[in-house]
């Protein structure tokens, strides 16, 4: 888990560092693609037709869970943290990249990139620990159970996507109006 924070930490840095390279017009202009980009996602789950995500069609290797070993344990959280090596099926993950960029902040993207990290890499910490407390064994079949049980929870989030959307499309839209304003 560790590992998971750490690396999303260190990508957080590197998009604030590049942010706060960029030109103010790119900048500018990379607000107002945010917005809309949170915009028409945020309308296509409104909709019920969500559009498609750009992703990795990479999996963690099932030898790195079931061999337990401590440096396959480091760079499993290490990939699953950062998210951009792992299937990630939700937007918000690009615009979060996207923000980190725009901030132009290295301490601001370790923050919430490592905030990612954690929320990301947590369930992969604690359900090893519930099955022990259970008395259940816990590798690789019961890790593709969970996630198959997390993929029939992905609709009940809707919801909370749309929220997360609308707030990016919102902070996006304030820094466009700043910039008709001046």
């Amino acid at each position: 888990m560790a590992s998971g924070v750490i690396s999303a930490a260190v990508l957080g840095v590197i998009l604030g560092n590049v942010g706060a390279m960029l030109p103010e017009r790119l900048i500018d202009a990379g607000w107002i693609a945010l917005s809309l980009t949170a915009s028409v996602y945020a309308y296509g789950l409104l909709s019920g037709r969500p559009l498609p995500v750009i992703q990795r069609d990479w999996i963690i290797p099932s030898e790195w869970v079931d061999r337990g070993d401590f440096v396959f344990a480091i760079a499993f959280g290490g990939c699953f943290g950062v998210g951009a090596l792992t299937r990630v099926t939700y937007v918000g993950y690009h615009l979060l990249l996207g923000l980190c960029v725009l901030f132009g902040n290295p301490s601001l993207g370790a923050f919430a990139m490592a905030l990612f990290g954690l929320v990301r890499t947590l369930p992969v910490f604690a359900l090893p620990l519930g099955a022990a407390a259970a008395g259940r064994p816990f590798g690789y079949e019961a890790t593709v159970h969970t996630a198959h049980l997390m993929i029939k929870l992905y609709p009940k989030l809707r919801p909370l996507q749309v929220s997360g959307l609308a707030a990016v499309a919102v902070i996006g839209a304030g820094h466009v109006a700043h910039l008709i304003t001046w």
